[in-house]
């Protein structure tokens, strides 16, 4: 009794997660909708090989993903209205800089290779932060994104009965809300 009891309150708390994740999901930003970009990937103005290299890589993926090349910039020259995939940490990306100094994210006491990978704003510009203290785990938080990324559309084309083994046109797909970027994926993403 008391088992059953415990278990429909649970399924009404998940009920009510879920239509509230659904009534946001709606409102997310998008990476990537209809086969159009919808947000840029921004590196430091002063950027290293490395870290141009990656934002091309990061956006590779994406395009062979959606059929869209989200615009790689730079912090001094963001464009106005779109979501922002920040790329690097507070020591290479000012604009990474700027979200742990208003401790928006947390780098300070990463562990080697650590990254942070998180749905934030800046100055009411919604911003996914996707960097670590050095390169290395700058580039594992950028592969953790297209992973999440991937694992969306294949989602997708399951929802939508096409299979992604169809060889279906990614023209016509949309890349994953930044909160599924982040695996907070209670609506929009099979998990």
């Amino acid at each position: 009794m008391l088992l059953s009891r415990l278990t429909s309150i649970h399924l009404l708390i998940c009920a009510a997660i879920a239509v509230s994740a659904a009534a946001s999901s709606a409102q997310e930003p998008m990476l990537v909708k209809g086969g159009q970009a919808e947000a840029a990937i921004v590196i430091a103005p002063d950027a290293s090989e490395f870290a141009r290299w990656l934002a091309g890589e990061l956006a590779g993926h994406l395009k062979k993903l959606s059929g869209a090349e989200l615009p790689i910039v730079t912090a001094d020259k963001l464009p106005a209205g779109k979501p922002l995939v920040v790329l690097g940490g507070p020591q290479a990306n000012p604009l990474a800089a700027a979200a742990e100094a208003r401790q928006l994210a947390k780098f300070t006491g990463l562990k080697p290779d650590g990254f942070v990978l998180k749905r934030t704003e800046l100055d009411g510009v919604p911003v996914l932060l996707a960097g670590g203290n050095d390169e290395v785990a700058t580039m594992y938080a950028a592969y953790d994104v297209v992973v999440a990324a991937a694992e969306h559309w294949i989602a997708e084309q399951e929802k939508a009965g096409t299979g992604w083994y169809a060889g279906t046109d990614p023209s016509r797909q949309n890349i994953a809300p930044m909160t599924c970027m982040l695996k907070i994926c209670i609506c929009s993403c099979s998990r």
